[in-house]
Order: structure tokens, then sequence, then C-alpha cells
């Protein structure tokens, strides 16, 4: 699976995917790029893209995003804060093979839209 760390994601998050082909939008050269073509960029390389953008669930159609997106969903964006979601990340990472939108929040809260 190949992984886009959104604008907004720290670049040490990249640890938090073990195993995983994961670049940020400076090392895809996407850095120029934002919202729904980043979206469409991105879907031609990358599998899932891993965001803290709390808002893009409602700034896109999410029944027809060109690929999966990863919501880390925490108070502050801080490497720290998204390390703690660790225990859940590989269950929410399956949940986003069979759905376009998964949220996975503090304490492994779930959430999952748009089946795929």
């Amino acid at each position: 699976m190949r992984i886009l760390l959104d604008h907004c994601v720290p670049k040490r998050a990249a640890r938090l995917f073990p195993g995983y082909d994961v670049q940020t939008c400076r090392q895809a050269k996407f850095d120029s790029l934002e919202n729904g073509a980043l979206l469409v960029a991105a879907s031609e390389v990358f599998d899932l893209l891993v965001t803290t953008d709390k808002n893009i669930r409602f700034q896109h159609d999410l029944q027809i995003l060109p690929l999966s997106i990863l919501e880390l969903n925490t108070l502050f964006t801080r490497f720290v804060d998204l390390q703690a979601l660790l225990p859940w990340m590989d269950l929410a990472m399956s949940a986003s093979e069979e759905y376009r939108f998964v949220t996975l929040g503090s304490g492994g809260v779930i959430e999952r839209f748009a089946r795929r």
C-alpha cells in the first residue's frame, strides 16, 4: 500500500506506518496542490491519503473520492498525539480498504463512511 501524508500531517508520522511506502506531499512533489487537485493527483500514485484535516469529509462527496482517506482525529497534530493512535492503526487501515473515508480517533474510535 502506498500512503501519502497530507500537508497538515507531520513528516515524522511516516513512522506510524512501518513496512509501507509512505511519502509526504513535498516528497511526492505535490506541495503546490490542495483540495480536489491533490486528491486527483494522489489517486494516480497512492492508495491512501492520511490527513488530520477534519473538514475533508464535509468538503468532498465521499461516494466519489478517487482514493481512500484516513483521518487521524486528535486534539493536536503533534507527532506524540498521533502516535497515541498506533495501537489501532492497522485496524483503521484495513477499514480503508473497504471504505472511502475512515476516521481514527482517540481511544481507538473508528468511524467508516462511504463503502467502496
